[in-house]
């Protein structure tokens, strides 16, 4: 029995293994693969086939040319014509009818010269045109002056046009040798013309081949002087380029053509602003507008799916398959942009750079760590060029970066406060807090998930975001302290007691004090992944002077604490009924051991008047100052 169970067993495994691969998706996806196999090689026989001997062969291509025409040709019959003196007489009535009377091989062969150089002249006129419109291309998009298409048309031409040249000349020798044979005389008029009727033919059909090739090129390059057209031939072609990438085969064979597909899209990705720097500096505004847009739903196809070949985020597929060739083309994206961005603003055109800004946020693709950095380090880039005393362009930055998660986003605006604590420009470090606190803080006081796991962790990750966003604004009261600038600190001091309690203060003080040195790097983070990097990768932003933080942070307690007080003692708008708000700063802790306090209170006295801060002026909260200093109190 038993043995019979196995003997039935095994079939049932082989059975159900067939059935498998005999699934739907299983044939679907096999159906997939064989279509992908096939447009790969398709375009790896055309790219390394036809562009291998157009461009890296191109001595041989004309050789082979003259080659395949001279044989065509002598291989070509010649006809000996029979022709009777009543059909003779019908084809001379027909050329009188038609108004050629006298028509005759002396006709054919004057008409065949005559056509033959006249395509010299043809190719000065395209050389004319061709050094015309190349010159406009390269000023304009000096990316896409080289195309491979109209260089591909060049050489089809020049060979056609060289190939008719020949037909055209070795024609009319022949009619020569005909002509003068001692009894050409007594034939009828169109003796050697029916006699070379094929091969007339071989050269009509050069012609009509070289009148279809030089129109090609001709309108090619006058399309290639119309800035929008070409602009939106190459957004078309970067969408194209993206779709092959995606159903691309990617074997080893295919290498080659992978490589060269990148490199065209990054051309093309070049190519794109160029043009929209040109229409931008020329106001063509309609045509900004329009192309911009189509430009954004193209690269919103990377942070989509594609049901089709079963993947759920085209960019983390395309970063896990082509690893540096896509890295390398995310990075094109966001140089190229940023740099368009900045020329805008700086030629005054704000409201095409709010485009241009809006499309760079958008370029933040968030499915993979590897790109999420390469978007902060490109960031920070477009922070260093910004113009922080422009309005309009630090708006249009500030909404951009409310558009990104807020835990990416906190490096970015520490960078931006520190900025303007060191431009001296309160009026808008003013407006940069207040978003920094909107986006951070405030853009998560959202209703908590039902589910309890899911909002224990969203509470976790909401406790997390407010203690780094305090943590930062006392790494940066810090900073104007040591550096003197009084009236950005008293801001800053009277922002976090109106904003936050004392046990969030406390312990965002605590983390200062453990690490002082938190986020002061772009990747800090993540270091595991940019090890594989070089030294130069990250971006320190500057951070506290070791010699002076434990003396700043200290006068930092003492103006936390007098503020804290005396918000509490004259009962103002924003004191909360809280044990968590009424926890006093540490102040008490921080002086236990210190050797210099009564200095540091006078340091902080003597610039009492610089801070905007108006416990100075209360007895009480002073003298509980210096209580918990252990300083001698005054009497009232």
């Amino acid at each position: 029995m038993k043995n019979l169970r196995i003997r039935l067993k095994s079939p049932l495994k082989k059975i159900t293994r067939l059935f498998d691969r005999l699934s739907v998706s299983s044939i679907k996806k096999k159906l997939r693969n064989t279509l992908s196999f096939l447009k790969t090689a398709k375009f790896y026989l055309l790219s390394f086939g036809g562009r291998k001997i157009l461009s890296e062969n191109t001595h041989w291509y004309f050789i082979g040319l003259y080659i395949f025409f001279l044989t065509v040709y002598l291989l070509c019959p010649t006809i000996t014509p029979d022709i009777s003196k009543s059909n003779e007489q019908s084809i001379a009535n027909v050329t009188k009818l038609i108004g050629f009377p006298g028509f005759s091989d002396a006709t054919v062969k004057y008409i065949i010269l005559t056509t033959t150089k006249s395509l010299g002249l043809i190719l000065s006129f395209l050389s004319a045109i061709y050094v015309f419109t190349h010159r406009e291309q390269k000023s304009i998009s000096p990316s896409m002056s080289n195309g491979t298409r109209k260089n591909s048309l060049v050489l089809i031409v020049l060979g056609v046009v060289f190939g008719s040249m020949l037909i055209g000349h070795t024609l009319a020798s022949n009619f020569d040798v005909i002509m003068h044979q001692d009894n050409y005389s007594s034939q009828y008029n169109l003796y050697a013309s029916t006699t070379l009727f094929y091969k007339i033919l071989i050269w009509i059909v050069a012609i009509v081949l070289t009148i279809r090739f030089t129109t090609s090129l001709i309108k090619y390059l006058f399309f290639s002087m119309s800035v929008d057209k070409m602009l939106r031939h190459s957004i078309e072609e970067t969408s194209d380029n993206i779709d092959f990438l995606i159903e691309f085969y990617n074997k080893p064979y295919f290498e080659k053509l992978l490589t060269a597909r990148y490199r065209n899209l990054h051309h093309h990705i070049e190519s794109i602003f160029q043009n929209l720097k040109f229409i931008g500096d020329n106001n063509m505004n309609k045509e900004f507008e329009e192309n911009v847009a189509s430009f954004s739903n193209v690269v919103s196809k990377l942070k989509r799916d594609n049901p089709k070949y079963n993947i759920n985020n085209v960019s983390s597929y395309l970063l896990e398959k082509d690893k540096e060739h896509f890295q390398n083309i995310y990075t094109s994206l966001l140089r190229n942009t940023l740099s368009l961005t900045i020329d805008l603003y700086k030629n005054h055109h704000f409201n095409k750079g709010k485009k241009l800004t809006f499309l760079y946020f958008s370029l933040y693709l968030g499915s993979e760590e590897s790109l999420r950095q390469h978007f902060i380090l490109s960031l920070n880039e477009f922070l260093d060029s910004l113009d922080t005393s422009n309005e309009r362009q630090l708006r249009d930055f500030l909404n951009g970066l409310k558009r990104l998660p807020e835990e990416q986003s906190l490096i970015i605006y520490k960078n931006l406060i520190s900025k303007l604590i060191l431009k001296k420009n309160v009026e808008v470090l003013t407006n940069v807090v207040y978003d920094f606190k909107e986006h951070i803080i405030d853009n998560n006081n959202q209703p908590l998930p039902s589910n309890m796991l899911a909002r224990v962790i969203a509470m976790e990750k909401k406790n997390k975001l407010k203690s780094n966003a305090i943590l930062i604004l006392l790494q940066c009261l810090t900073k104007t302290i040591e550096i003197s600038q009084y009236n950005i600190t008293g801001f800053l001091i009277k922002y976090l007691v109106t904003n936050f309690t004392g046990d969030e203060l406390n312990s965002a003080y605590d983390t200062l004090r453990k690490t002082p040195k938190a986020f002061t790097t772009i990747f800090e983070q993540n270091k595991d992944y940019i090890l594989q990097y070089n030294d130069n990768f990250d971006i320190g932003l500057g951070g506290l002077n070791d010699g002076t933080f434990d003396y700043c942070c200290k006068k930092m307690c003492i103006l936390i604490y007098g503020q804290q007080q005396y918000a509490i003692s004259q009962k103002l708008w924003f004191v909360k009924d809280s044990p968590q708000f009424h926890t006093p700063f540490v102040l008490a802790t921080e002086f236990e051991s210190c050797t210099y306090s009564n200095y540091v209170f006078q340091k902080v006295k003597s610039a009492s008047s610089s801070y905007g801060l108006l416990f100075f002026e209360d007895t009480t909260i002073m003298n509980d100052i210096k209580q918990k200093m252990s300083l001698q109190t005054t009497t009232a």
